[in-house]
């Protein structure tokens, strides 16, 4: 298997996965790639580069209703009401203290079409500040904050370690916007080219089973899994200090995939209704690999 990773907290797993051996232990061969590109552009890439890349649902359910067939395989991290790994934060110049005030700011985001957009979006809402009237200034993790400090923006999103940072070096946290959602949001999901997904039902469950054992891994190893953050995100000691590791949920049976990303499926289809101008016709089974019932 041919995985192509992003350099943040959330591929965690995959990395632990090969070092420790779990990818092995379940017979798998796996080779993962580093990339920086976007997730659209990581997208084109399924089938062909990669067998396996990290994505969003909205990027998934957008490419579905384009008719390009695509398939999520599992989930992966959790931002939760207990361990929170993205923010929105307002500079204390701006006096913003609440979602319910960004109606007709200047925002920084990190994608317009990102899930945390969506949930940004969907939280202002919920505030009775809907942001169709808002600025918005699309920055990359590293550089919102600079955004915020510059005063280019009132208030930016922010995922972790750089949410925190920016928190302590004077912004106001108005938390995360996944909280909108519910106690729990999965923040990407990993995803596949559907008629492989379809076609390697069990190389698929290995995968997620390898993962999830990773996942268990990190948790009892929480100081040696930062150091491996460190090799392939970059991240400096200083930053990984701060960072507060995900929690992981993959899902490693057929019924539990269909099951709870199905559910996660369904919420993000509506978001993108409410939000994203989207018309298309895409249900859970159109997004799911075919076996996952």
């Amino acid at each position: 298997m041919r995985v192509a990773i992003a350099p943040t907290g959330t591929a965690l797993p995959v990395v632990v996965a090969d070092k420790q051996g779990f990818f092995k232990a379940q017979g798998l061969k796996v080779t993962f790639q580093v990339s920086n590109v976007s997730i659209s552009d990581q997208l084109a890439t399924l089938g062909r580069q990669f067998d396996v890349a990290m994505g969003t649902q909205p990027a998934l359910i957008t490419a579905a209703a384009h008719r390009i067939a695509l398939a999520n395989i599992t989930g992966g991290a959790i931002d939760s009401k207990a361990n929170p790994q993205t923010d929105f934060v307002a500079s204390a110049a701006s006096g913003i203290t609440s979602y319910a005030e960004l109606e007709g700011k200047n925002l920084g985001a990190l994608s317009l079409t990102g899930n945390i957009h969506y949930a940004v979006l969907n939280a202002a809402k919920q505030a009775g500040a809907p942001l169709d009237k808002a600025n918005w200034v699309v920055g990359t993790v590293p550089q919102l904050p600079d955004t915020l400090r510059a005063g280019r923006a009132d208030g930016i999103e922010e995922i972790e370690p750089f949410a925190s940072m920016t928190v302590a070096n004077g912004g106001v946290s108005l938390g995360s916007p996944f909280r909108s959602l519910g106690d729990e949001a999965f923040l990407g999901i990993f995803l596949a080219s559907k008629g492989w997904a379809d076609a390697n039902e069990e190389t698929v469950l290995k995968f997620n089973t390898a993962l999830a054992q990773a996942a268990d891994w990190i948790t009892a190893n929480q100081a040696d899994a930062l150091e491996l953050m460190g090799t392939y995100t970059g991240a400096s000691k200083a930053v990984l200090a701060k960072t507060r590791i995900p929690d992981y949920r993959f899902q490693t049976t057929a019924a539990d995939l269909a099951s709870v990303q199905g559910a996660d499926t369904e919420t993000w289809i509506e978001l993108l209704r409410e939000f994203g101008n989207f018309k298309g016709r895409v249900s859970p089974a159109d997004v799911l690999p075919g076996w996952a019932k």
